[in-house]
């Protein structure tokens, strides 16, 4: 019978400091059910609808989503696949979120300048605005090698300190270059552009 030797913990250990920073994966959290007659952007079409397929697939998922943020308990969490539906998705989500820890505890951070990108995702950052307060307008890269722009937002924390956070989600392996051998199989092309694109994103 298979045991667990490294049990996961209930909540994350503490590591001490003045803001809790973290990230996470909402594993594409579409408000819009993946269903018949569905549209998303960015073609407006059901085939960028990435989310869940029913609505009460979409209920499971959120709860999931909710009970992992409540542990958590961070001051700031940068969000990855979130539909990119301006802050619809986004704001459902902190309304589930509070409806569990307490009213008001998460708010989301304005959309950035440079806007959230033409991909059926993007990132996103939610906060404690108890905590920390949003300084200016978030920022997004919209050098074109991003495929899901990066996300930059400054905060000041109530001990007059500030903190900047910074949301990415690099791509992983698509868009076939054109300059391969008709004999490259189809996982030799895929890494050869998840390498590129990885290695010229963060730069």
């Amino acid at each position: 019978a298979f045991s667990t030797g490294n049990p996961r913990s209930s909540v994350p250990a503490a590591v001490g400091g003045n803001v809790k920073v973290a990230s996470f994966n909402v594993l594409n959290y579409f408000t819009t059910i993946d269903q018949s007659g569905a549209a998303c952007a960015p073609s407006n079409t059901r085939s960028d609808c990435r989310g869940a397929d029913s609505a009460a697939e979409f209920t499971r998922q959120k709860a999931k989503t909710v009970a992992a943020l409540a542990a958590i308990d961070a001051d700031v969490v940068g969000l990855m696949e979130m539909q990119n539906n301006g802050n619809t998705a986004v704001n459902d989500l902190v309304a589930a979120l509070n409806a569990q820890v307490g009213a008001g505890t998460y708010a989301a951070a304005p959309l950035p300048a440079g806007g959230t990108g033409t991909d059926a995702i993007r990132v996103a950052l939610i906060y404690k605005p108890g905590r920390l307060a949003v300084q200016g307008t978030p920022v997004s890269d919209t050098d074109p090698i991003h495929n899901r722009p990066p996300l930059l937002a400054r905060f000041a924390a109530a001990n007059g300190e500030g903190v900047t956070v910074v949301v990415n989600h690099f791509i992983h392996g698509m868009m076939v270059p054109t300059m391969m051998s008709a004999t490259a199989t189809i996982a030799t092309i895929g890494q050869y552009w998840a390498r590129i694109s990885s290695v010229m994103s963060p730069s």
